[in-house]
Parts: structure tokens; sequence; C-alpha cells
């Protein structure tokens, strides 16, 4: 569908035949290499709107059929490059304009959303956690109670899921533990900073289901620290107020 929108009223049925050929190869063909280079696109977006979205405009510089041309445009000097060799001039203008829209088309959609993109990520609203999409969004955007937990198969997927979900609370206290260390900085810490593995290495943002032992490690580590900021915090009030009373005395 997405590849015969362009072409529709100026392709002959036998085109029509190839261009849909086609973009059943492409769309196969590139949804496969999404998957094996791990890149995330649950509808197939790329493949069937871009790819074959690029595919079907170009297809309208080869397969423009004289006839229908001069019928829907009133105008067939440029056609489909195969039909333009059948006249024995070779004229590419046709598809040279489609190529020339393709780009444009890349350009804006590149200038435009770029800058929008890179404010989302910026403030943290790109993407959802990647543990958040194993456990459920519902769980992390509206806690809304692990329903689907009682349906699962207890010696398998049940126990698989404990894990991730408990690898969840974890990460949602690391993540609560950044944030308390930013808003003492004043804010300076970018949401999209949260995500970086400098701060505390691959756990949040990767795939990775971590042991038991080595949660309860960094919890005790993420304790310890805020147990040191607040015996800190207490011994300066301290010393505060007995500057006061020295100088009341």
């Amino acid at each position: 569908l997405v590849a015969i929108t362009a072409g529709c009223s100026v392709v002959e049925s036998w085109a029509s035949i190839v261009i849909g050929l086609v973009a059943g190869a492409l769309y196969l063909g590139v949804s496969k290499l999404l998957v094996r280079r791990r890149i995330d696109d649950a509808v197939d977006a790329i493949p069937v709107h871009m790819i074959n979205g690029i595919w079907g405009t170009i297809s309208v510089g080869l397969f423009a059929e004289p006839t229908l041309m001069k019928t829907v445009y009133k105008n067939s000097t440029h056609v489909g490059w195969f039909y333009s060799w059948g006249r024995g001039s070779a004229d590419a203008t046709l598809l040279a304009c489609q190529l020339v829209g393709i780009l444009f088309v890349i350009g804006w959609v590149v200038g435009t959303m770029t800058p929008f993109f890179w404010m989302l990520h910026y403030f943290g609203f790109l993407r959802a956690d990647s543990l958040e999409e194993v456990v459920g969004l519902d769980i992390g955007y509206t806690g809304g109670f692990r329903k689907h937990r009682d349906s699962l198969n207890f010696e398998l997927e049940g126990k698989k899921m404990d894990g991730y979900l408990e690898e969840y609370e974890h990460r949602k206290r690391e993540k609560a533990y950044f944030k308390k260390n930013n808003d003492r900085m004043g804010g300076s810490l970018p949401a999209s900073s949260i995500h970086q593995e400098s701060l505390h290495g691959n756990s949040y943002h990767g795939r990775r289901i971590i042991t038991s032992n080595m949660i309860e490690s960094l919890d005790t580590i993420s304790n310890e620290r805020m147990e040191n900021n607040n015996a800190s915090e207490i011994a300066n009030d301290a010393a505060v107020g007995n500057g006061s009373q020295d100088r009341a005395v």
C-alpha cells in the first residue's frame, strides 16, 4: 500500500505487481536487519513507511506510463525511465525529480526533528527504560497492579518475571537517589545524564539482570552514601549552632 501510493495513477497493472513484490522483499529484509541490529521498531515503521515510501517514490520515475501521464497530468514529455528507453531517449528527468524529492524530505525531517528529539532526550522523555518495557509500562507510568503475574507459568516465566520486577524496584530506588542528589546540586544534572554509564555502570538502561547480591551491595552503598550525607549535614548544623552560641556569649 505504501509503495504503490505515489504511482497508483500512472503505472500499469503489471508494474504495480512488480512494485509490490519488491516492496514485500524490502520489508522482510529491512525488518530482519532491524532485529539483527537490535534497533527498536515494534510496529516496523522504518521498513513499511520509510523504506517502502522511498521505493514507491523511485518507482514512479521508473514505471510512469506515457498514456497515463498524459491523462492525469496533461503532459507526457518526461515519463518513467524504462519507457524513455523504449522511446530511444533514456530521459531520466522524472526519475531525477523523484530522487530530489526524496532528498528534500529527508533533509526536512532531519533538520526539524533532530532538535525536537534532542530536547526530549535532554529532559529524559525520549524513551521508556528498557526494563519498564519488559515488566510493563503500566507499572512504571501508572503504578498499575501486576495483574499478568498470576497468568504466567510460575516455574518458568513467573520466576523470570520476579527477577525483572526485583531489578525494576532496585532501579527505582537508584533513580530516586540520583534525583535527590540532583536536587541538592540545584538541578544542574540534566535528566539525560541519568542514563549515562559513567554515573552508575550499565544497570539503569541496559537489559542485564543483576544478581540479588549485587542489588543488595548497590543498595548498601547507596544507603551508606545517604547516611554519610545526613551525618555531614547534622555535623554542619551542630557547628553552626555552636558558633552562634559562642557569639552570643
